[in-house]
């Protein structure tokens, strides 16, 4: 059996699962992916603008860990006292163009995770504002009703999220 892994703000009690971005979650792939782009963004040192929520250097200077499901620590023992903000991410970094690039990429590629991602937008309407433009922008009026097609039969693909 292998671990699954998680992106770990141990100071803001904060976590994200990789596979939010359709990105690996275990050993071999938790270092490739879009969540590296986004962990860059979190940790780049930003001296002159205020750390607004998932803005640039949001997590600078925090103890950060990359956390394994099967180890003792910190996380793993107290994992229902942190926030699972990954979804929050994903909407905050949506108006970033060059995530937006590399989220495109996947959702033109992989089915299931455009079906996952238009389930997002259904699940948290309030909450995808910028989400459902950009998916409007890139695959016309009628995106939602391939995402629904998808995950009609997926329903148990989809992340359970807290946001």
């Amino acid at each position: 059996m292998s671990q699954y892994y998680k992106v770990v703000n141990l100071d803001k009690k904060q976590f994200f699962s990789p596979d939010i971005f359709n990105d690996g979650v275990k050993l071999g792939a938790i270092m490739n992916g879009i969540h590296l782009y986004v962990i860059g963004r979190l940790l780049l040192a930003n001296f002159n603008l205020s750390l607004e929520k998932f803005q640039i250097g949001y997590w600078s200077g925090d103890k950060i860990a990359i956390v394994g499901d099967e180890s003792t620590n910190e996380f793993t023992d107290r994992q229902e006292e942190f926030e699972n903000i990954g979804a929050e991410l994903l909407f905050s970094f949506i108006s970033d163009e060059n995530f937006q690039e590399l989220i495109l990429n996947q959702l033109k590629t992989d089915n299931q995770y455009y079906a996952r991602i238009g389930f997002l937008v259904h699940k948290y309407p309030d909450k995808t504002k910028v989400l459902k433009r950009f998916l409007i922008r890139n695959f016309g009026n009628d995106w939602e009703k391939k995402a629904k097609e998808v995950w009609e039969d997926k329903k148990n693909i989809f992340i359970e999220l807290n946001v």
